[in-house]
């Protein structure tokens, strides 16, 4: 959806509901035409693509708009998360990355039961990777960079 900027201004408008809310008695097209936004004295800002970032670390923000050309296009800054962000990211991966163990101990329940298809020696070897899965979160690394323990062979 465009947003558009007063010319007479540069007041934001976010959307075409916005232009439309501010002539009730006009009737528009959908999408705005660009001619119509000029005629009454706004510019559409035109989309542009975000920055790469890394998500664990920063975040996207709009940083206003800029004309080149005699149009206008959206400006974007990356920045730093803040302390509280990076908490929340960190719990929602440490969340998401527990959910990921809890299914492999889960999916692997069986190999541990007295009637498993196992020897002792391969019993082990699963019981040695259960382990493994649950000291994940004591792991370097943990949430984000750590090392998922080899699963053994059937």
């Amino acid at each position: 959806m465009p947003s558009y900027r007063k010319r007479s201004d540069g007041t934001l408008l976010l959307g075409e509901v916005e232009v439309r809310c501010l002539y009730p008695d006009r009737k528009f097209d959908i999408p705005l035409k660009d001619s119509v936004a000029n005629e009454l004295g706004f510019d559409r800002i035109i989309p542009t693509e975000k920055p790469s970032y890394e998500s664990s670390t920063h975040k996207v923000v709009r940083d206003g708009e800029e004309e080149i050309d005699s149009l206008w296009y959206t400006k974007w800054k990356v920045e730093p998360l803040t302390t509280e962000e990076k908490t929340s990211y960190d719990e929602r991966a440490a969340a998401l990355e527990k959910s990921i163990r809890n299914d492999k101990l889960k999916d692997t329940d069986w190999t541990q039961v007295l009637d498993s298809p196992f020897t002792d020696s391969k019993k082990e070897e699963w019981k040695t990777y259960r382990q493994a899965l649950r000291d994940l979160p004591t792991a370097s690394g943990w949430p984000l960079t750590h090392s998922w323990p080899t699963e053994p062979s059937a």
